[in-house]
C-alpha cells in the first residue's frame, strides 16, 4: 500500500487557503456545522469529551483517553497539532489506525465532500485544512466504531471548529497570555474564549487557574446553568510523585482522573498505568553520543516547568539552546525565564507555516542571555541544529512543536 502518511499530508494540504478571510474566524461554528451535515453527521456515532486550554490540554486529552482505553472502551484521540507524522491528529492511545483504516476513511470523506462548498458570507467556499482534519478525524472515528472520542480544541474554543460537537463533558486546563493576536491581549479575554467551550447543563471540570481567568469561567458556568467542578476542591486521588512526571504533568493527571471519577468512567481501586507517551513533551533522544531534550513548552508556565524539571535532573545542566516561538507569544516573559539558564543559545525560526518573529526574538531575547558565551541568530532550523552539535554538549530544543517537527526532519535527512 503506498505511503499513508504521505498521502493524508497531501490531501489536507490542498485545504491550505489560498488567502486570508475576513468572515472565516467569526463563523467557524457556523461552517463546521455545514460540514457535519454534508457527512451525516459522524460526530452523533460516538460520546465526545472537549478540552480547552492554554497548556496541558494535550496531555489532559491523552491521559483520559489511555484511562479509558484501559478501562476496556474503544477510545480514539484527536491532537493538535501533529509533531512528527500526520497520523498523531487522529490516533488511538498508544497506536495509529490500520493504514486500511485511514484509506477508507479517507476515500468516505473525499465522496462525501466532492461537489461540497460553503455558502461565501460563511468565508472560504473550500473548506480550511482544520477543518478537514476534523471532518476526517470524526468519520475515521465513526467507521472505527469507536466509543468515546477525546478532542482538543485548535485555538481558544469559543470559535473553533471543535466547538459544534455537544460533549458529555468539557475541561479547562490552564490558561495564559497566548495567541494574544488572536484570542485578547489579557487574560480575562483568552479565558472568555477557552470557555466558550461550556455547554449549557454540560459539566465541566478546570485546572488551577488564575483568579482572573475562574472569574470569567464561574460566571459563564452559571450562565450556562453548568455544574462546574475544581480540581482545586477534590483529594481524592494524589499526586503520584513520579520521577517522570513534571509538576505539571501531575496537574493534568489530576485534572482528568479527577473528571473521569465524578462522571462514573473509573472508581476508586482501579489501577491505571498514566504514564505518558506523547512526541515532544520532555523527549529524550540520544544523537552522537549526546543527550537531545524536545519540549514544545512555549507558554510562560511551561517554560517554567521544563526548566524545574531540568534542574531536577543534575545530568542537564550544561545545555545548548535552540529556541523559536510562533507569533502572539509573550517573547519578553519566556525568554526572561528561559534565557539566564543557558550559556550558548540559537534563536532560529519554526520552518513551518506559522510565522516566528526571528528578529523580534533576539532583540528582546539578547538582554535575558547575558551569560551567554555564545548568543547566534540562526533562521534555519537545520542550520541551527547542526551549530548545535558542534558544541558537543547536550541540547535542548524547545518554543514550539512547530520546530520540534522542523528539526526532527532536518536529522532524519542527515540520516538518510
Amino acid at each position: 500500500m503506498p505511503d499513508i502518511t504521505r498521502i493524508l499530508s497531501e490531501y489536507f494540504d490542498s485545504f491550505y487557503p489560498k488567502e486570508k478571510h475576513e468572515a472565516l474566524r467569526e463563523n467557524r461554528i457556523d461552517r463546521m456545522r455545514m460540514i457535519l451535515d454534508r457527512l451525516g453527521h459522524p460526530e452523533r456515532a460516538f460520546k465526545t469529551i472537549h478540552i480547552a486550554g492554554s497548556k496541558g490540554k494535550g496531555t489532559t486529552s491523552y491521559l483520559i483517553a489511555k484511562a479509558l482505553s484501559e478501562k476496556g472502551h474503544k477510545t480514539a484521540l484527536f491532537l493538535s497539532p501533529h509533531v512528527y507524522d500526520i497520523r498523531e491528529r487522529f490516533s488511538y492511545v498508544d497506536l495509529f489506525f490500520s493504514d486500511r483504516e485511514y484509506s477508507e476513511a479517507l476515500d468516505e470523506i473525499k465522496k462525501r465532500m466532492n461537489g461540497f462548498e460553503i455558502p461565501e458570507e460563511y468565508g472560504p467556499k473550500s473548506p480550511t485544512t482544520f477543518e478537514m482534519y476534523l471532518s476526517y478525524a470524526l468519520v475515521l472515528f465513526r467507521e472505527a466504531k469507536i466509543e468515546y472520542a477525546v478532542i482538543e480544541t485548535g485555538i481558544g474554543g469559543r470559535l473553533d471548529a471543535t466547538n459544534a460537537l455537544t460533549p458529555i463533558y468539557t475541561l479547562i486546563t490552564e490558561i495564559e497570555l497566548e495567541h494574544t493576536n488572536i484570542l485578547g491581549d489579557t487574560i480575562e479575554k483568552i479565558a472568555y474564549e477557552k470557555g466558550g467551550i461550556i455547554k449549557r447543563g454540560i459539566p465541566v471540570f478546570v485546572s488551577n487557574i488564575d483568579e482572573r481567568a475562574l472569574g470569567v469561567i464561574e460566571k459563564i458556568a452559571k450562565e450556562k446553568e453548568s455544574p462546574l467542578y475544581m480540581l482545586s476542591s477534590w483529594n481524592e486521588i494524589r499526586p503520584s510523585n513520579s520521577d517522570t512526571l513534571s509538576e505539571k504533568e501531575e496537574e493534568d493527571r489530576r485534572l482528568a482522573l479527577f473528571s473521569l471519577y465524578k462522571m462514573g468512567l473509573i472508581k476508586k481501586g482501579d489501577r491505571l498505568n498514566l504514564s505518558i507517551n506523547l512526541p515532544a513533551r520532555f523527549e529524550i533522544r540520544k544523537l552522537d553520543n549526546l543527550n537531545l531534550i524536545i519540549d514544545g513548552a512555549h507558554t510562560p508556565s511551561s517554560i517554567e516547568n521544563l526548566i524545574l524539571f531540568i534542574e531536577k535532573e543534575k545530568k542537564y545542566r550544561d545545555l545548548t539552546l535552540i529556541f523559536s516561538l510562533t507569533e502572539g507569544k509573550n517573547i519578553e516573559r519566556i525568554t526572561s525565564i528561559l534565557f539566564p539558564h543557558f550559556k550558548r543559545i540559537a534563536v532560529t525560526g519554526t520552518g513551518s507555516f506559522k510565522k516566528s518573529p526571528i528578529d523580534e526574538i533576539y532583540s528582546i531575547g539578547e538582554k535575558w542571555a547575558k551569560e551567554c558565551s555564545e548568543y547566534r541568530k540562526i533562521p534555519k532550523p537545520r542550520e541551527a541544529i547542526s551549530w548545535a552539535l558542534s558544541k558537543k554538549k547536550d541540547i535542548l530544543i524547545t518554543g514550539s512543536f512547530y520546530l520540534a517537527s522542523e528539526i526532527d526532519s532536518a536529522l532524519r535527512r542527515e540520516d538518510a
